[in-house]
C-alpha cells in the first residue's frame, strides 16, 4: 500500500470517529442535563411532600388541642350542673337545672359538631390544593425533562 492510500484511508477512519465522539459528548451532556432536572424535581417534590406532613402534624396537633379543650370544657360543665343540682331545693328546681344542662350541652355538641365539619372541609380542601398543585408542577418537569 502507498503512503497516500493510508492517509486517505487514516483522514477517512477519522472523520467518523471524530462525528461519533461529538455525538457522545453531546448525549452525555444531554443527559447530563435531564438527570440534574430530574434530580432538582426529586428535591422539590421530597420539600413538597415535607412540607405537606408538617402541615399534617400541626393539623392533627391543633385538632387534639381542640379535643382537649372541649374535654375540660365538658367536664367544667358537668361539675357547675351537678353543683346547682346540689343546692336545689326541691325536685322541680333539680329537673329544671337538669333539664337546661342537657340543652346546653347539645347546642354545644352541635357548634361543635359544626365546627368540626367547617374545619376538616376546609383542611380537606387545602391538601387538595396542595397535592394538585404538587401533581402539575411534577408533570411540567417530566414534560421539561423528556
Amino acid at each position: 500500500m502507498s503512503d497516500t492510500n493510508q492517509t486517505n484511508t487514516a483522514e477517512t477512519l477519522a472523520e467518523p470517529t471524530a462525528a461519533a465522539r461529538d455525538f457522545v459528548l453531546r448525549a452525555a451532556k444531554t443527559a447530563k442535563e435531564r438527570v440534574e432536572s430530574l434530580h432538582q424535581g426529586a428535591e422539590k417534590a421530597t420539600s413538597m411532600v415535607e412540607s405537606a406532613l408538617a402541615t399534617s402534624a400541626a393539623t392533627a396537633a391543633d385538632a387534639a388541642r381542640a379535643v382537649q379543650g372541649a374535654v375540660y370544657q365538658d367536664v367544667e360543665a358537668t361539675l357547675a350542673a351537678v353543683e346547682k343540682l346540689a343546692a336545689a331545693k326541691s325536685f322541680a328546681e333539680a329537673a329544671q337545672v337538669h333539664v337546661e344542662f342537657l340543652s346546653q350541652r347539645g347546642r354545644v355538641s352541635l357548634d361543635r359538631f359544626n365546627s368540626a365539619t367547617d374545619y376538616l372541609a376546609k383542611a380537606l380542601q387545602s391538601a387538595t390544593k396542595t397535592a394538585q398543585d404538587a401533581i402539575v408542577k411534577m408533570s411540567e418537569r417530566t414534560d421539561k425533562a423528556a
